[in-house]
């Protein structure tokens, strides 16, 4: 909902208490002045527009903040030009003041929002917050303050520097934890925001202190406290003002995004404890080493201390960058007075990373328990997937899982099949799908198979390749159809049938390259979610999306819908659905291309989008799933999401690399498990 109001110069005010938050604003000006609501009520904005001069023709708006929250205040001038304004203001400068009239804070670059910190380290973490609120994005020369506000009465000022005159916006956001991973409610407090201090923390302690707030950790496992007892693997979500926080997870891993999801716990005597957290800066290389000290006063509560460190040689701890303290509860699993553990969504707020060529982030996270690999290479029939096992599809046949997989073997990539009663230990069986005659459309790779069963005959749709590397990777290569295979049975013989044309050769098909993908019965046929890539000229990259397509026939061509199920931008491909009946949403699994620090792509994660039309997702909705922070054993390329359920959980199978490797080879499978039901984050 958006209303819009026009007033002369007048105070103008109004109390906002749209989705709880507690904020006044008021404009003294002539200005035209919106309030909007988002479509859950998860963050308010309010904003005043007015035409600026020198002296006392400046746009002032008052806040009455009464309780601590974060704020974001914009003062725009040259952002407004792409709206139609032909004299935005010039280099405008935002002033904020206490109600004693006090200078509190003061900018003329959007980039230090955060007062007193370096703009080549915080300006990611603004830019974050902006899109996270629904801001549009700034130009250079705009201003922005953004701080955590004690209760009480403040105003903004917006003056040009200098003699200029112009029209300049004010706004004002207010940022809930839930919105903002650098929140205290989802973070440790700290008492420093100088420049010499690591991006990656709230907004700061400018306005209204954060050092002593109450910080509760809850252990995701059972903890006997003794002098002689350790766990050295125990996860620590934390958990801050009656919100839970960041997701439990293995213990000492660093999230690529520049956002450590699972802290370890190590004892140091009877009543003590310390937690080690390695964080590296968004868009730097460098990490730093975040040390929470803890002394219990009790067997549920104590005291902690808390101090950022820059490391030396060897990862230990070196000057200290920051500090902060404050008490702790510690909360048993399977608490009575904290149900909400049980019911919470399996989401939570992570850092975005920052890709180079700006290909969209993704602001959430989704919790796994990653079992390990569970299809190792080179154990196929006949050197059938000596250099890899890849791209795993799971359909559930009676009793009995059956994984169709792309063997990276001694001929090349062919679809193999495997067979298991628990998703762990498989039956190999070896191909199901041999190359083509030399010339024909699967020469190079008949792979990545999709199957699905129609009154008795079983339809499979896989990908096909004219020619393939050379060895020992033997990689299909562009273009890639998509092709068709029969059988009587979903464990074959398959009988490929080149006669149907899954897409029309002469069809508008926005791309030369194709791959099928989830297939979904409807009421009046089938849906596929298939892949598709293409190369824009001045891209260095291609780029890769999905597209829905739509049959009532198996057996004839698929028809699409004329624009992709998601923009290019957000460099995705491959598929596998989920409906989760609980929540009466779908949930599209993915996989991510990200890109290196010197340019080069390759399949870095897998994400889930989710809408309740499974024809319509917003690409504003969507988590990291799996990447080589989440993963027990594939820290570089992580690629082909498959998920089915199984009991109370769903299965994820996915293939990566071992270790640190981002290349095609060599790939294996393995297994997480997600728990159910999957309601969205907000």
């Amino acid at each position: 909902m958006i209303s819009h109001l026009l007033k002369r110069a007048k105070p103008q005010s109004g109390r906002v208490e749209g989705g709880g938050w507690p904020i006044a604003f008021v404009v003294l000006a002539f200005s035209s002045a919106c309030l909007s609501f988002g479509s859950t009520n998860v963050f308010l904005n309010l904003s005043s527009r007015a035409r600026i001069a020198p002296g006392q023709d400046t746009l002032i708006a008052g806040l009455v903040v009464e309780t601590s929250s974060n704020v974001l205040i914009r003062g725009i001038g040259p952002g407004l030009q792409p709206f139609g304004i032909s004299q935005p203001l010039a280099n405008p400068t935002l002033t904020l003041f206490d109600n004693q009239g006090k200078v509190v804070a003061h900018n003329a670059d959007w980039r230090s929002a955060i007062p007193g910190s370096d703009p080549g380290s915080t300006a990611a973490v603004v830019s974050d917050i902006m899109a996270r609120v629904g801001a549009f994005a700034p130009a250079t020369g705009d201003s922005a303050l953004y701080v955590r506000f004690a209760p009480g009465l403040y105003t903004a000022q917006l003056a040009g520097a200098g003699e200029v005159t112009g029209v300049g916006l004010v706004e004002a956001y207010v940022v809930p934890g839930t919105l903002d991973p650098l929140d205290p409610v989802w973070r440790l407090p700290t008492t420093s925001t100088g420049a010499g201090a690591p991006a990656g923390f709230s907004p700061g302690t400018l306005v209204g202190p954060t050092a002593g707030s109450v910080t509760r950790l809850r252990f995701a496992a059972s903890l006997p406290w003794s002098s002689t007892g350790a766990a050295p693997e125990v996860n620590v979500p934390w958990r801050a003002n009656g919100q839970i926080g960041n997701t439990a997870g293995r213990s000492g891993v660093v999230d690529s995004r520049g956002w450590t999801i699972s802290p370890s716990y190590e004892k140091t005597g009877a009543t003590t404890a310390v937690i080690r957290n390695l964080v590296v800066r968004p868009g730097f290389s460098e990490a730093y080493l975040e040390v929470i000290s803890l002394t219990f006063t009790s067997f549920s509560s104590g005291q902690f201390s808390y101090a950022w460190h820059r490391l030396n040689e060897g990862n230990t701890a070196g000057i200290v960058l920051g500090t902060g303290s404050g008490t702790f509860d510690l909360i048993p699993e399977g608490d009575a007075t904290t149900p909400e553990f049980a019911t919470a969504a399996p989401f939570f707020p992570r850092h975005a990373e920052h890709f180079s060529d700006g290909r969209p982030p993704a602001f959430w996270g989704l919790q796994v328990e990653d079992l390990g690999e569970v299809l190792k290479r080179g154990l196929g029939p006949d050197s059938s997937d000596r250099e890899g096992t890849r791209e795993p599809v799971v359909t559930r046949i009676g009793e009995q899982y059956l994984l169709h997989y792309d063997g990276a073997g001694a001929r090349g990539w062919l679809a193999c099949a495997a067979v298991s009663t628990d998703l762990v230990n498989w039956t190999r069986q070896g191909p199901i799908l041999d190359f083509g005659p030399p010339g024909s459309r699967d020469a190079g790779g008949a792979c990545s198979p999709w199957i699905i069963e129609h009154q008795g005959t079983w339809h499979m749709f896989y990908l096909g390749s004219r020619t393939a590397t050379p060895p020992p990777e033997r990689v299909p290569e562009s273009p890639y159809p998509s092709l068709k295979a029969r059988a009587s049975s979903p464990w074959g013989p398959w009988v490929k049938q080149p006669e149907v044309q899954v897409i029309a050769l002469n069809s508008t098909f926005p791309s030369p390259d194709s791959s099928p993908g989830a297939v979904v019965r409807e009421a009046n046929g089938w849906r596929q979610y298939f892949s598709m890539g293409r190369s824009v000229p001045g891209l260095a990259a291609p780029q890769r999306t999905l597209i829905l397509g739509r049959t009532t026939d198996l057996n004839a061509t698929w028809t699409f819908e004329p624009a992709p199920l998601l923009p290019w931008e957000e460099q995705v491909e491959n598929s596998s659905v989920y409906f989760d009946e609980t929540s009466r949403y779908w949930f599209l699994f993915t996989n991510h291309i990200g890109i290196d620090a010197t340019g080069g792509e390759y399949a870095d994660a897998v994400w889930v989008y989710w809408s309740q039309d499974p024809a319509r997702f917003d690409p504003r909705n969507k988590a990291v799933v799996m990447d080589g922070s989440t993963s027990r054993w594939a820290h570089g390329a992580i690629g082909m999401p498959a998920v089915i359920k199984v009991g109370d959980r769903l299965a994820l199978l996915y293939d990566g690399v071992p270790g640190e490797g981002r290349g095609h080879l060599p790939r294996n499978i393995g297994l997480a498990w997600i728990r159910l039901p999957l309601r969205p984050p907000f």
